[in-house]
């Protein structure tokens, strides 16, 4: 069963773990010793909560239990015509379980109730790519690193961009 729970300041020390869960292996693939990842991955950390703030100032983040254990969090924020999954994080041992889809499926039902798109971004070499390809979501745009992409039904009514 998953539960989700808004973040409190007691989850800090769990979501600098799962931010350096998703990063361990990319980072590890560069060769740098244990201090240096370390003191980058601090870094990297920092600066990532900073952008978030910044740039989703009414952001909902939540960390997501599964049959009671902390399993990874979910951070989304709503504008006139979206609903923005800004990151969606699961601890690699939980990954492949229906977690990460049953969050976004959750997210496609609250887009179209509120008739908004569901947008996001994704790493173009994530293995989530292909689990939001399967979800219906399509490419909008990319640059060198990332997918934007959307999800809509024709139930979806909103404003299209000019």
């Amino acid at each position: 069963m998953l539960e989700k729970s808004s973040v409190c300041p007691h989850h800090e020390a769990f979501l600098y773990e799962l931010f350096v869960n998703t990063r361990l292996d990319e980072v590890t693939a560069w060769g740098w010793d244990e201090s240096t990842k370390e003191n980058f991955l601090k870094m990297q950390w920092t600066a990532q909560s900073r952008h978030f703030a910044s740039e989703y100032p009414n952001v909902e983040h939540y960390v997501i239990r599964h049959e009671g254990q902390l399993v990874g969090r979910q951070m989304t924020s709503s504008t006139e015509q979206d609903v923005l999954l800004i990151d969606i994080a699961i601890l690699p041992n939980y990954r492949n379980q229906g977690i990460g889809t049953a969050l976004i499926v959750e997210l496609q039902e609250l887009a179209k109730r509120s008739r908004k798109r569901l947008r996001l971004s994704v790493l173009k070499t994530s293995a989530a790519v292909s689990l939001y390809h399967r979800l219906g979501f399509v490419t909008d745009k990319e640059n060198d690193l990332y997918y934007f992409m959307k999800w809509f039904t024709t139930q979806n009514v909103f404003k299209e961009d000019a």
